[in-house]
């Protein structure tokens, strides 16, 4: 288990505190990334999606662009788009718990 990785899961009040360094810092990807998990853990799908579009301003290449959308697909009740940005982010190199997951509760549906 030791090599499990698994989301950050931040509170609300870093996520309002990342709000509001959002106004002053618009070019540090990291902040864009963890707010985006913040807002996508909060089911604000319309925040998470502003913020990983910011996030992949700054990294286009980023693994992590296909996991933020994968939560927000999920979030939105679309398993299908969920799944296929799960299995983008983890081709390229982005394996977390929260996406096999993600995967496996897809498949049990689907049996």
């Amino acid at each position: 288990m030791k090599d499990v990785k698994v989301l950050p899961r931040p509170s609300a009040k870093a996520v309002a505190r990342l709000r509001a360094q959002s106004r002053r810092t618009k070019d540090d990807p990291e902040m864009w990334w963890v707010l985006a998990l913040g807002q996508a853990g909060r089911r604000d799908a319309a925040g998470a999606l502003d913020s990983t579009s910011k996030f992949a301003a700054l990294r286009p290449q980023d693994p992590r662009i296909a996991a933020l959308r994968a939560l927000v697909a999920r979030i939105q009740s679309r398993p299908d788009q969920a799944v296929k940005f799960a299995e983008e982010a983890i081709a390229g190199g982005f394996d977390v718990f929260d996406l096999r997951l993600l995967l496996a509760d897809h498949a049990k549906g689907r049996k």
